[in-house]
């Protein structure tokens, strides 16, 4: 029997508070009829406002559990959030390449938590440019965008990194009333805005690259896909007033 929904996998952390990491991706995938698998690649210690600890699953395992999970089905979507190293990063796209030649991955770059801990303040640019050519799109804020090209501005940065593949550039951090993202593709760039709440949430980096992968799955051309999360995303924001959301069609 063919498969009712499109197959997609999570790449990422886990969070106990599931409001980010491969709990929120899994929750994102099912709200948008995906039929969706998951591969930890840290265990954090952490709640929806506190990060303390983590400890990284090792590459072998990782590894490990993809082969399983590709054996079985035919994934052709995947999101990368959390992971150790861009070493890491590099073995895993290689890893899904060996088993799907055609898989488009979407990688958000997290590089510290929202409470400040760090995972990665240094990044080497020729090894990112080489990782860049086999993504789909990498999902930086401005933050990130300043590890990834610590030399340049944030949009000249994620215009570079658009020769490569596509760069959504979010603008959430920003202080202006207006959020603008921007997406970046080696064609062109569009923007894409919305209006700012006066609520916080955890992990909506995670939430916003998860809709995206998802709307890619679901047959949608990148700039739709990119649209449509930022919708969903927004809706996410204001379900209530905590820094918990809840996930709706």
């Amino acid at each position: 029997m063919d498969k009712l929904r499109p197959y997609v996998l999570t790449i990422a952390g886990h969070d106990p508070s599931g409001g980010a990491g491969i709990t929120a991706d899994v929750k994102v995938f099912e709200m948008h009829r995906t039929q969706s698998f998951s591969v930890p690649t840290a265990l954090t210690f952490q709640n929806e406002s506190e990060f303390k600890a983590v400890n990284w699953v090792p590459l072998e395992d990782v590894k490990f559990q993809i082969d399983l999970i590709f054996a079985k089905h035919l994934v052709d979507h995947v999101k990368i959030g959390l992971i150790e190293s861009i070493d890491e990063l590099a073995a895993v796209v290689d890893h899904l390449l060996d088993w799907n030649s055609e898989v488009k991955i979407i990688w958000d770059p997290i590089t510290a938590a929202s409470s400040g801990f760090k995972f990665h303040d240094v990044i080497k640019q020729e090894q990112l440019y080489v990782i860049a050519k086999k993504l789909f799109m990498i999902t930086p804020n401005q933050q990130e965008m300043q590890v990834l090209m610590p030399n340049k501005p944030a949009k000249a940065g994620a215009k570079e990194l658009s020769q490569f593949c596509n760069v959504l550039l979010k603008g959430g951090h920003n202080e202006d009333d207006e959020v603008k993202d921007v997406l970046f593709q080696r064609d062109g760039s569009t923007a894409l805005a919305g209006k700012r709440s006066h609520f916080d949430k955890h992990g909506t980096g995670c939430v916003l690259s998860a809709s995206i992968t998802a709307n890619l799955a679901n047959g949608q051309e990148v700039v739709n896909s990119c649209s449509m999360a930022k919708d969903y995303i927004e809706r996410f924001i204001n379900s209530n007033d905590t820094l918990l959301g809840y996930h709706s069609n």
